[in-house]
C-alpha cells in the first residue's frame, strides 16, 4: 500500500515527487546499461562518459542505453510505442515537471516505469 492510499502523505506531494524518484530509477538503469555495453565493447571511458554528458534528455539517455549510441527521437518512439513505455517516458519526462497528469493512479504510473526500467536493462 502506498503511503498516500494510508493517509499518512498527502495525494498532491505523492503527485509532484513520485516522476522524479521514477526519473531517478531510469536514468540510474539507462546509464548502467548504456556503461556496461560500452565499456565490455571496448569503448574508452573519457568517450562513454562523454557520450552520457551530451545526453542532455532523459530521452535521450535511454535511447543510448537502448541503441548503444545516439539515434533521433523518432527511433526512440518506435521503440516506445508498447503503451507502457511511451507512458512511463511521459511520466519520467513532462510528469517531472508538471506532475502525474490528472487522473493517473500513482501506481499505475509506478508500474509503466518498472516494466520501462527492466525493458532498458535488456535492452528488449
Amino acid at each position: 500500500m502506498l503511503e498516500h492510499e494510508a493517509g499518512r502523505l498527502e495525494e498532491l506531494a505523492v503527485r509532484r515527487t513520485l516522476p522524479g524518484l521514477l526519473r531517478f530509477a531510469t536514468e540510474s538503469a539507462a546509464k548502467d546499461r548504456f556503461f556496461s555495453r560500452a565499456l565490455k565493447s571496448g569503448t574508452v571511458l573519457e568517450d562513454v562518459e562523454e557520450a552520457w554528458q551530451s545526453a542532455g534528455t532523459t530521452r535521450k539517455k535511454v535511447a543510448l542505453a537502448v541503441f548503444g549510441e545516439p539515434r533521433p527521437d523518432h527511433e526512440l518512439e518506435g521503440w516506445a510505442s508498447a503503451p507502457y513505455r511511451k507512458h512511463g517516458l511521459r511520466n519520467v519526462g513532462t510528469g517531472m515537471h508538471q506532475g502525474l497528469r490528472a487522473g493517473l493512479n500513482p501506481r499505475d504510473a509506478a508500474q509503466d516505469v518498472q516494466r520501462l526500467v527492466n525493458d532498458i536493462r535488456s535492452a528488449a
